[in-house]
């Protein structure tokens, strides 16, 4: 998954380095194997802290192929609270015709380790 990530990445313009590429993995790697869903886990985690701060301000109009591609990605990863953030992040705001993506994080302090 992290090519597939890349690939949409370098679509809008922003690819990440091999340093980060490498990063990735190893975050995924070391993920505690205990916890359910581990690497699915592990990735949302790597989306939502490197990924998707990098797309602040795009253009979701522009590259809503790409934005397409990485929701589809998420759902592929089964984290419901991820997706509906990036879902929130390429909402045009409050109808004023603005297309930013805008990310704002994720809150997950009520979230179980087993769930």
């Amino acid at each position: 998954m992290p090519n597939r990530l890349n690939e949409i990445m370098d679509s809008v313009g922003r690819p990440f380095g091999h340093r980060v590429g490498q990063a990735i993995d190893s975050y995924v790697a070391n993920y505690p194997q205990w916890i359910r869903n581990c690497e699915h886990k592990a990735l949302s985690d790597q989306i939502e802290q490197r990924i998707l701060p990098k797309l602040r301000g795009l253009d979701t109009g522009e590259f809503g192929n790409a934005f397409e591609k990485l929701k589809e990605l998420v759902g592929d990863l089964e984290d419901d609270d991820l997706r509906k953030a990036l879902e929130k992040g390429c909402e045009d705001r409050g109808g004023l015709g603005t297309k930013s993506f805008v990310w704002n994080g994720l809150d997950r302090t009520d979230e179980g380790l087993f769930s």
